[in-house]
């Protein structure tokens, strides 16, 4: 399994509320040992309450709202898409290694809209980078650092 996969299956299980990840975390690689101390997100938010924060978020994002000078990523079709495409608007506005500080990501999608948004070093809701992407065009909404 190369690194690139077992990035996106450690993102997805933490996502899912799965705390340790061993098997992925001790492949005895330097690039897995690198990664290993973004598991240490157990006091990150569970499923229940991660979905709730998402549902009210997005009710106050305004249909008309885009960024400027964000080009639209086309169709977004699945929340790895939606987090990839995510990490590039937030790459090109805060830089890659702001961006690495803040992984691993979520994504929640509620009708044509894509929300993602990194988990914050305390694990709190709302802390840390927030995207917002139209699911059909890709057009990006709004881009923020949460609440501090």
């Amino acid at each position: 399994m190369n690194q690139h996969t077992k990035k996106i299956l450690m993102a997805a299980l933490l996502s899912a509320g799965v705390s340790a990840l061993p098997a992925l975390a001790q492949s005895g690689s330097p690039a897995a040992d690198e990664k290993a101390p973004a598991l240490k997100h157990s006091s990150a938010a569970g499923d229940i309450e991660w979905r709730a924060w998402a549902q009210q978020y997005l009710q106050g994002v305004k249909p008309d709202e885009a960024v400027a000078n964000a080009e639209s990523r086309g169709a977004i079709g699945n929340g790895i898409d939606a987090i990839d495409a995510a990490r590039e608007v937030w790459t090109a506005q805060y830089g890659a290694a702001a961006v690495a500080h803040q992984e691993p990501f979520r994504s929640y999608r509620k009708n044509n809209l894509w929300l993602v948004a990194s988990r914050a070093s305390k694990g709190e809701l709302g802390k840390g980078l927030i995207a917002v992407l139209d699911r059909d065009s890709g057009r990006v909404l709004r881009v923020e650092r949460g609440q501090q």
